[in-house]
């Protein structure tokens, strides 16, 4: 199973979890349907959405899903050693 839980300053935002591991349009469905209606346009509160630099995360309609909520999205850089 693969848990994927969002947290904001008051505590859990959303969460998902499935069998298996996610797919690109299984990370497009959980924004658009459970996330980014949770989430409100950018400046108010959870507004901002940082995610790590996944595969799953460039790309598809990622971008235009935060677009159009008037989200604030950013994909984190890649760790340094």
């Amino acid at each position: 199973y693969l848990l994927l839980p969002v947290i904001n300053l008051d505590g859990l935002l959303a969460v998902a979890c499935q069998e298996g591991s996610y797919l690109h349009e299984d990370f497009e469905n959980y924004l658009e349907f459970n996330l980014l209606p949770r989430m409100n346009p950018y400046p108010l509160p959870s507004s901002v959405l940082i995610i790590h630099n996944a595969w799953i995360h460039h790309g598809g309609r990622i971008d235009e899903l935060c677009e159009e909520q008037g989200i604030n999205f950013h994909v984190s850089s890649p760790l340094l050693t």
